[in-house]
């Protein structure tokens, strides 16, 4: 008994340097999502009304345009809707959707019951998107300036005092 005692020892104290030699090593992968000041990814996809129409970097270039990744499934994007339905009315500002990890019936669905605040809006069923743009979950919302470049960034829903303190003043 005192032999396995100290043969399972052994193996354990071997496990953990083992461990901790490998944390200590560890260096995580650089993300390779867009940042602020950084410029808009190429990329192309279909959208959501017309899959025949694609969304692009391009049709951002020229002015203010916020993108909002959203799903139908994302309480915080029912919540968030409503004002980007008044947010639409800003004539500086173009809106644009990319409806992130749902299927195009519950998309439509959503749109139809709540509003299409949006100019165009993607589809991104499978998130190849989303990884490009480094989000993490819904609703995550990107302004972009007339050149193609990120100005702000928010995860979590807009919020009336984000909309007013943060993002209003980046587009005057």
């Amino acid at each position: 008994m005192n032999k396995s005692y100290v043969f399972i020892s052994s193996i354990l104290c071997f496990a953990l340097g083992i461990s901790l030699w490998i944390l200590i090593d560890y260096k995580p992968l650089e993300n390779s999502a867009v940042k602020v000041g950084e410029k808009v990814p190429n990329f192309s996809v279909s959208t959501l009304i017309n899959p025949t129409v694609t969304l692009t970097q391009e049709d951002f270039k020229g002015h203010y345009s916020l993108v909002n990744f959203w799903a139908s499934w994302c309480y915080s994007c029912i919540y968030e809707h409503k004002l980007l339905e008044n947010i639409k009315k800003e004539p500086k500002l173009q809106l644009f959707g990319i409806n992130y990890m749902d299927s195009s019936i519950a998309a439509k669905q959503f749109l139809k019951t709540y509003g299409n605040p949006y100019i165009k809006v993607a589809e991104d069923t499978r998130g190849h998107l989303g990884i490009i743009w480094g989000v993490y979950g819904t609703p995550e919302t990107f302004i972009i300036d007339p050149s193609g470049i990120i100005i702000f960034h928010q995860t979590g829903p807009i919020t009336s005092r984000i909309w007013m303190n943060e993002i209003k003043p980046l587009i005057r």
